[in-house]
């Protein structure tokens, strides 16, 4: 398995970890966002992922892209909407 996610994820042990380095490094330095930018794409992801972590109940390091299905993201915005008062625009949008 963890060859199988090496090869998925290059040198990073978990989706997670490819995540953050992508929004660290590929987003500010490759493709030249800037924070105010970034910075929604992170809190949407970091909600994503707390919300996988619990659905789950696993680590965010055994959490998989294949985990992430159309289901789960239609609880996930539910989710936004009903705990977080978010209307399913806005917690697209940021």
């Amino acid at each position: 398995m963890k060859q199988i996610r090496r090869r998925m994820y290059g040198e990073y042990e978990s989706l997670f970890s490819f995540v953050r380095a992508y929004l660290k490094q590929c987003l500010p330095h490759e493709r030249k966002f800037g924070e105010n930018t970034i910075r929604p794409y992170k809190k949407a992801l970091d909600l994503l992922f707390a919300f996988v972590k619990v659905q789950k109940n696993m680590p965010l390091s055994k959490v998989a892209f294949e985990m992430i299905d159309r289901n789960l993201l239609s609880e996930f915005l539910d989710h936004l909407e009903k705990q977080r008062n978010c209307s399913q625009k806005r917690a697209i949008i940021g």
